[in-house]
């Protein structure tokens, strides 16, 4: 009970700790640290290529329980032409307000594992009750040309 009382200062610990690694690495050590960190949660998710919209649902499925697991309350619900991967909780928001390469590495993260564009909509550390991001089930994508 007593700890509970007390402050807690994780936040400005993760702040300060950020700021000496962008003093010390400059902005690529931020972006990839941000970029680990979001592979070690979303790492046992298989990717798909984004031609199969069942097969897109079903990995945007994945990465929310991934978030899930690592404290963000993720789920998925289907929205006109796509879906949307909801995180109600963000345990960095604080963190991220003053570094957005943790939101930025979360988007890529996704559309890398989707095979497709996906498109933050909303996110908690910009001041949204939730981070939303919108992935399209449209037609699959046209092959690339070949080289």
């Amino acid at each position: 009970r007593g700890r509970g009382r007390l402050g807690h200062a994780y936040d400005d610990l993760a702040g300060a700790a950020m700021r000496q690694l962008r003093e010390v690495g400059g902005n690529a050590a931020i972006t990839e640290f941000a970029r680990r960190r979001v592979d070690a949660i979303v790492g046992r998710v298989a990717p798909t290529d984004g031609r199969d919209a069942e097969k897109v649902e079903e990995t945007a499925g994945a990465i929310a329980d991934a978030f899930t697991d690592a404290g963000f309350a993720a789920s998925i619900r289907p929205v006109g032409n796509g879906v949307q991967i909801c995180q109600h909780h963000c345990p960095v928001s604080h963190v991220a307000e003053e570094f957005p390469e943790l939101c930025d590495a979360e988007r890529d993260a996704f559309s890398a594992l989707l095979g497709t564009h996906v498109q933050r909509l909303a996110t908690i550390a910009n001041g949204d009750c939730a981070c939303t991001t919108h992935i399209p089930l449209g037609p699959a994508p046209p092959d690339p040309p070949p080289q």
